[in-house]
């Protein structure tokens, strides 16, 4: 390939630093095009900066990077690529991977890649990477033996959600010298037996975890919200855990948390949400949560929040926004909640907001929009 095509590449995926996909989509294209270069210069665009990100997995329309030929042309590019997300690339091998030597890979996200369990290269090609950040979501043959492979590597952030993970493998992952400050994964517990402490508690009690992902997770939730690490955890997520009730929340009171997603947890009602009310929470989803009163929201009013999503969280009203205006937000979700109207939105003029999504809800009109002027921050 030559360095006027090579150069229109790095041009294309530097014009937009911070958007994945659309890099992603550039990428294809030139893909597409079979190394034409007549047609590539067509597909030219002048200035840039260092390409630091790139998207390569499905984008809106399903498309995504079908083999290591593919993957090829970034070792042409010889530069910098600190972030790669393959997502879903699910034909792409060690092979394909080997080509990524030299771009300084920092971060690579795999998720979905179920090739682990017969092809060995890909785990040695990525032993040979400085990675702090892994992205496994859904690789269901990813496990203890593989885990092993992974031994002493410096990971700090490891996504292995959609996977059901056991005791022995978490400690299996301990062991091996792997012990990151971000883990997402759907815990299952093997249960302790009557004269041994349970490994996997003793893990959480001792970690080092800032960010803890446990979505999904049924079984033993409770167990595992007693162990939580009260002095590093800033970040919990309990996304869909159904079987999370009002009386499990009191066990997050002594943690320091900043960040808290409780989205989809249906059986969190308005006394739960009291318990809530003495963190020091900068950032909180209650996405879906249906059942919530003011009675809840008001145990919010003293937060220091700046983030707050209340999709779909049909119990808001204008006496909601009343207790939220008084908050530092930044970010507002109120897709869907449809009981708001221009007297309620009226009460946010004072929050600093940066971002505010009002889908869906009907009885706000342009003329409150306007008194705001916060039509720019609408989504």
């Amino acid at each position: 390939m030559s360095d006027e095509v090579l150069s229109l590449l790095k041009r294309q995926l530097a014009l937009y630093p911070h958007d994945l996909e659309r890099r992603g989509e550039y990428y294809r294209v030139l893909v597409r095009m079979g190394r034409n270069e007549a047609k590539a210069i067509q597909f030219a665009a002048s200035h840039g900066d260092p390409v630091a990100q790139l998207a390569l997995g499905p984008n809106r329309t399903g498309e995504r990077i079908k083999s290591d030929a593919d993957l090829a042309l970034l070792q042409d590019l010889a530069m910098p690529l600190p972030y790669l997300d393959l997502r879903d690339c699910i034909r792409i091998s060690g092979t394909g991977l080997a080509y990524l030597k030299g771009l300084e890979v920092k971060s690579l996200d795999l998720s979905g890649l179920d090739r682990f369990y017969n092809d060995e290269t890909i785990v040695n090609v990525l032993r040979s990477f400085a990675l702090d950040s892994l992205g496994l979501w859904g690789c269901e043959y990813f496990g203890r033996q593989e885990i092993e492979l992974f031994k002493d590597l410096p990971i700090e952030r490891l996504d292995l959600s959609k996977r059901r993970i056991r005791a022995t493998d978490i400690i299996s992952m301990v062991h091996s010298g792997l012990d990151p400050t971000d883990l997402a994964t759907q815990l299952f517990n093997r249960g302790p037996s009557d004269n041994e402490p349970d490994p996997l508690i003793h893990y959480l009690e001792s970690s080092k975890l800032r960010k803890l992902d446990l979505s999904n997770t049924e079984e033993d939730l409770r167990l595992f919200l007693e162990a939580l690490p009260a002095k590093s955890l800033e970040s919990l997520t309990l996304k869909r855990c159904n079987s999370l009730s009002e009386e499990d929340l009191r066990f997050l009171v002594p943690l320091s948390l900043k960040h808290l997603d409780l989205a989809f947890c249906h059986n969190v009602m308005d006394e739960g949400v009291a318990f809530l009310r003495e963190l020091p929470l900068q950032s909180l989803s209650l996405e879906g949560c249906s059942n919530l009163t003011n009675i809840a929201f008001k145990n919010l009013a003293s937060l220091p929040l700046q983030e707050l999503n209340l999709w779909r969280c049909t119990g808001v009203d204008d006496e909601t926004l009343l207790v939220l205006g008084h908050l530092p937000l930044r970010k507002l979700n109120l897709w869907g909640c449809d009981k708001i109207t221009d007297v309620g939105l009226s009460y946010l003029k004072d929050c600093p907001l940066e971002d505010l999504n009002l889908g869906g809800c009907r009885k706000v009109t342009s003329k409150a929009l306007r008194a705001l002027d916060i039509e720019r921050l609408l989504k």
